[in-house]
């Protein structure tokens, strides 16, 4: 089957909460061999259905999800022999929340409440004041005028902004669908990352179907794309993203008008202006 239509995106599997030993970075509880199992049998029965020839499984480089995509390769790999192709790609990471500074009785599991503080503040600044710069952590709004005095102190080193992690997803996405050596029209993507990869990808599927079929040839308003995602998130809340997804939960989307070249150049244009943002305030990508 040619240009294959549909990508598998995959949460991880469920992992160690023990921020003194892995910080944000935890590794997979053991265990969990049944699940990533039957992840690996649906890919492979809607892979060989759809008629692809195969899987090309894109992952986070985070434990969590490198980890998981390394079960799934393996597990589809053992079923139907070079069946499926691994690729770890650090675009697909999940937001960096910067390096806590956890308290000297710290104990596995607990919670930090400067964290929830940091994605509550986050929240706030991003989605609601729509400041593309403002970085997860941060105890100052990106241009100094608002304080949070409950993260004074909480974090060694604070996270990305919005506008990191959008740009290095676009580039994915963008080189994802372009360059022929990323994965081939008649093979199936799986995608392993976080629930923010799944709730990104899900709103580029729906605004490249948008803005090819409702708005034909028009351009994505210049700069605008990450607004307008959080504008599709509220619309898919009442869908595909009404919750976050499941450990190991598995959904598919429609990439038929990403591979769009309209689109496509749409979103390079809408990579390169977030970088020119970055670099004028100083911000590394």
């Amino acid at each position: 089957m040619k240009n294959f239509e549909k990508m598998a995106i995959v949460r991880h599997l469920e992992d160690i909460n023990n921020l003194k030993e892995f910080g944000l970075d935890g590794i997979l509880k053991p265990n969990q061999e049944r699940e990533s199992d039957k992840i690996s049998k649906e890919l492979i029965d809607l892979a060989v259905e759809e008629g692809a020839e195969a899987i090309d499984i894109f992952s986070s480089n985070q434990n969590r999800a490198s980890e998981t995509a390394r079960k799934l390769d393996e597990s589809i790999n053992s079923i139907k022999p070079g069946f499926s192709k691994l690729n770890i790609d650090k675009r697909i990471r999940d937001l960096n929340q910067g390096t806590p500074n956890l308290p000297g009785d710290y104990s596995e599991g607990q919670d930090f409440e400067p964290l929830r503080d940091a994605w509550n503040i986050f929240w706030d600044e991003t989605f609601v004041k729509k400041d593309l710069l403002y970085r997860f952590g941060s105890p100052e709004s990106s241009d100094g005028i608002r304080k949070f005095p409950e993260l004074e102190g909480a974090f060694s080193e604070y996270g990305e902004c919005y506008a990191q992690l959008a740009e290095r997803l676009y580039d994915f996405t963008y080189e994802l669908f372009t360059q022929e050596k990323q994965s081939k029209p008649n093979n199936m993507i799986g995608l392993v990352g976080h629930s923010i990869t799944f709730g990104v990808m899900h709103e580029l599927a729906v605004i490249s179907k948008d803005y090819t079929d409702k708005f034909p040839n028009k351009p994505i308003p210049l700069g605008e794309l990450p607004k307008i995602t959080w504008e599709y998130f509220d619309k898919l809340k009442k869908g595909v993203l009404n919750k976050n997804p499941e450990y190991g939960e598995i959904n598919f989307c429609d990439i038929t008008k990403m591979k769009d070249e309209i689109f496509l150049e749409n979103l390079s244009v809408e990579r390169d202006v977030l970088r020119g943002l970055m670099k004028q305030s100083n911000v590394q990508y």
